[in-house]
This record gives structure tokens, C-alpha cells and sequence, in this order.
């Protein structure tokens, strides 16, 4: 490791750059912490540079942690949340319900619609927080809202979305991967992404015909975490919709038909 900020260090140097190193950390990633090296800083003797080490930072406004577990940043999401719904609770007396639900959009959902492909991808237990403070939202909202036929028991947390036509946190991730194959076969996203078989819908392993010649395989999943892989997820989404979804329609189309299927599968 020595050795590879040796040699970012010199290249810097060589090109009349230089880096900030109160700004510039380190991180090691590793499914179980206890495997993780116990050293806190790396000291560069040629270049007379110490580098810290940290066990989370912030990349692009997502909180990315050693573990890849996301609970850093979905620890920061709550709090935020929690104030925001805090707010609009003081705002019942003052404000019609299109101005409150107006709010939400702005100081909740856009947080939580925020890289949901990322931070959502991880055990339920760990969003579980983020969901009970939409919840409390949305029960927020429902007061202003009267109870269709179509769904009686206002006071069911499953029926908030439905009635308030939101969508719940849970269905983030099947909207969002379907919009990202959307993306994917319109040829919108880097080159990367167009690495064979990467998140195509056809095999390519055989030329005979088989009863699924469009089905996409997924990778083989090695452990409980594989199967948060952003790949894995895309592939089993796009398995169990692509009979009722079509990518030829316009984006603004597909997104309303997601969001009223989801909703209405609630």
C-alpha cells in the first residue's frame, strides 16, 4: 500500500500537482471487521506524507463505509428525515395538505430518492429506520386525506401509499432498476455498462435454443451479501417484470406505469 501512494505521490509531483492531506483519507474494505488491519494512519517516508485512515467518508453525497453495509449512510438519512417530519408535524396547523405534501417531496423523498440503487441494496433490517420515519410522514399526510372505498382501513401503514399515491421506500429499489434497464437499453449509460453480458437480457454461454433464451443469468451467489450486488439486483428485478413492462415506452410513460403497479401491489 506503501508503494502504490508512493507512486500516486511522485506522479503528482511530476505533474506540478499536489494533494491536501487533511482532505485525503484511506479506506479498506472487508465483509468482517475483525479482519480489517488495525493500523490508523500510513506514513510515506519518501514524500514525508501521512495519510489517515477512516472507516467511512463521503463520496458523492453518499456515505460509502468499510463493510459496504450502507449503515452509515442510512444512519445520516434518518436523522435528517426524523427532523424534516418533525417540521412538518408543527406545519399541520398552518398549511393545507397540497403545501405539506409539497414538503414531503422536498425535504424527505428527495433524500430517500437520493442513490436508492446503492444504499437500499442491504438487509431490510438496516432501512428498516428509514421506513418508519416515511411512515410517520405519510400518517402525517393522511390526515388531510379521506379514506377511499377502495382502501377502508385508513389507519393500515400498508395502505398509506396506495390512498396518498406515494411510493413506499420498499418499492425504491424495483423502480429505480427497472428505469436503470430502461437507461440500459437505450444506450444512455457509460460504456461500461455495456460489457458483455453485464446487465443484458439474452445468455450468450450457449447458441441452441432454450425455453428462456431471454432470460438473463445472474452470477452465482457466493455468500448472503452477493446478492446485494448491483448486477444481481438489476437481473432479478428485470426477471420478474420483464413480462409486464415495456422498455419502448418513453420514460416518462414507464415511469408512471411502475410507480401505479407498485403502488397498487402494496
Amino acid at each position: 500500500m506503501k508503494e502504490v501512494f508512493t507512486y500516486l505521490l511522485e506522479w503528482f509531483a511530476a505533474n506540478n500537482l499536489c494533494i491536501n492531506t487533511s482532505k485525503t483519507k484511506f479506506l479498506i474494505f472487508s465483509r468482517i471487521s475483525k479482519a480489517l488491519p488495525t493500523f490508523n494512519s500510513l506514513t510515506i517516508e519518501k514524500c514525508d506524507t501521512t495519510i489517515s485512515r477512516v472507516h467511512h467518508l463521503r463520496y458523492l453525497g453518499v456515505i460509502v463505509d468499510s463493510n459496504l453495509s450502507w449503515k452509515e449512510h442510512i444512519n445520516c438519512l434518518r436523522v435528517k428525515v426524523a427532523r424534516n417530519v418533525g417540521m412538518i408535524r408543527l406545519l399541520i396547523p398552518f398549511l393545507p395538505y397540497d403545501a405539506l405534501r409539497c414538503i414531503y417531496f422536498s425535504l424527505i423523498h428527495s433524500y430517500l430518492n437520493y442513490c436508492p440503487l446503492v444504499y437500499l441494496n442491504t438487509f431490510r433490517s438496516n432501512i428498516l429506520p428509514l421506513i418508519r420515519q416515511q411512515n410517520k410522514a405519510l400518517r402525517i399526510l393522511k390526515l388531510f386525506v379521506p379514506s377511499p372505498d377502495s382502501c377502508p382501513n385508513k389507519s393500515s401503514t400498508k395502505s398509506l401509499p396506495l390512498f396518498l399515491n406515494i411510493l413506499p421506500l420498499e418499492s425504491f429499489i424495483v423502480f429505480h432498476s427497472i428505469l436503470f434497464k430502461k437507461k440500459h437499453h437505450s444506450n444512455s449509460l457509460p460504456e461500461y455498462f455495456y460489457e458483455p453480458d453485464l446487465f443484458s437480457g439474452t445468455n450468450s454461454d450457449h447458441d441452441h435454443n432454450t425455453r428462456n433464451p431471454c432470460k438473463a443469468r445472474q452470477p452465482l451467489i457466493i455468500s448472503e451479501r452477493s446478492r446485494f450486488s448491483l448486477r444481481n439486483t438489476i437481473l432479478r428485478v428485470w426477471q420478474s417484470y420483464h413480462n409486464v413492462i415495456k422498455l419502448e415506452l418513453s420514460i416518462n410513460t414507464l415511469k408512471n406505469k411502475i410507480k401505479s403497479m407498485l403502488i397498487e401491489n402494496v
